[in-house]
């Protein structure tokens, strides 16, 4: 019996770390990566399968600035051979209005992009 419940702790213990690092929260906002559910104050809000890997990136790389050459090669990869200069401009706007995170997401001019909170 005593083993039983040691063992049903231990599973509970294992559960709960492994919720933890699946789940990023981050003041208001809950990011799950592998589940691609996002909530900022409690509500579902929808990104696009590029918004999903900008932000992925960035939380990531959270307090650590990002390049717009990195972001772009890792964002788009499936072997396009031009990608406009602007487009991650655009995605990273997007992510901002849709997460309401523009205390969080920070433009390091010339050089790209952080997550850090201001």
């Amino acid at each position: 019996m005593v083993n039983f419940t040691i063992y049903s702790f231990l599973c509970n213990i294992c559960e709960i770390f492994l919720v933890l690092k699946v789940l990023d929260i981050i003041d208001n906002f809950s990011f799950d990566f592998v589940h691609l559910t996002f909530l900022v104050l409690g509500k579902p809000v929808e990104l696009s399968k590029t918004e999903q890997k900008l932000l992925s990136l960035l939380v990531e790389n959270r307090g650590n600035i990002m390049t717009r050459d990195v972001l772009t090669d890792r964002i788009w990869t499936d072997g396009s051979e031009y990608v406009d200069n602007n487009a991650l401009s655009v995605v990273v706007k997007r992510l901002r209005d849709k997460l309401n995170a523009s205390d969080y997401i920070h433009t390091v001019y010339g050089i790209g992009y952080k997550w850090d909170k201001k």
